[in-house]
């Protein structure tokens, strides 16, 4: 799988970079190629990821983490205030996540 990824990052950095300009040396090599790269991991939406850029998937994940946290601190507090303190080590058990 990882090997059908990279070829398709080589595919896109050949047509989309190496293919469209003509680099002096390599300094200009180096900083075409930074710039094109750091467009391609920041800026250009991603089929893989939803359609989304790398930044806007990082964001929705975490904040996906952020809510599911939450939701598990509440259901732990129910869960505690509902049942007192009968075992407060006991770990909860049948927490269903939606």
């Amino acid at each position: 799988m990882a090997e059908c990824t990279d070829e398709s990052f080589n595919g896109k950095l050949r047509n989309e970079c190496l293919s469209l300009q003509w680099f002096r040396n390599r300094v200009d090599a180096k900083v075409g190629i930074e710039q094109w790269r750091r467009h391609y991991n920041e800026v250009r939406p991603h089929s893989s990821l939803g359609s989304l850029t790398p930044v806007e998937f990082k964001a929705a994940c975490v904040a996906s983490f952020t809510e599911g946290a939450r939701r598990l601190r509440q259901l732990a507090l129910i869960e505690k205030t509902t049942n007192g303190d009968r075992n407060a080590n006991q770990p909860i058990t049948g927490v269903i996540l939606q």
